[in-house]
């Protein structure tokens, strides 16, 4: 695929290196392990460990390439048991700050099944 897929807070830190349907699945540079924070097409983006497994995927306004919502199969302070991922999401705000972590419902698991290689669901402990 190649070149810039969406720009991070106005840096282009991020390849685009293939595609899961309409999801672009991207590759930080330079260090970037996050996603971007503007899409320019709408267009959700993911992103996945070095092992294949997921680890992050920002859903965009489709008119306005802002972000909606994440979500995350990582370690969460708050959710965690330990130093396991959980499946959670989280929310931004329309001043552009990412909201706090809660637990991921069954419902947007089963939204986004198909993307979610390697993550376990397990109700709210």
């Amino acid at each position: 695929m190649g070149g810039n897929s969406s720009s991070a807070r106005g840096s282009s830190d991020y390849l685009g290196v293939g595609k899961i349907g309409e999801v672009v699945v991207v590759e930080g540079t330079r260090g970037q392990h996050n996603l971007p924070f503007f899409s320019r097409d709408g267009k959700a983006r993911i992103r996945f460990g070095p092992d294949g497994t997921f680890r992050q995927m920002r859903i965009y306004d489709k008119a306005t390439g802002r972000p909606l919502f994440d979500l995350d199969y990582t370690f969460e302070p708050a959710l965690s048991v330990g130093y396991e991922p959980v499946f959670h999401y989280h929310k931004w705000t329309s001043d552009g700050n990412r909201g706090e972590a809660q637990w991921g419902p069954k419902k947007l698991y089963e939204e986004y099944e198909q993307h979610l290689k390697g993550v376990e669901f397990h109700e709210k402990r």
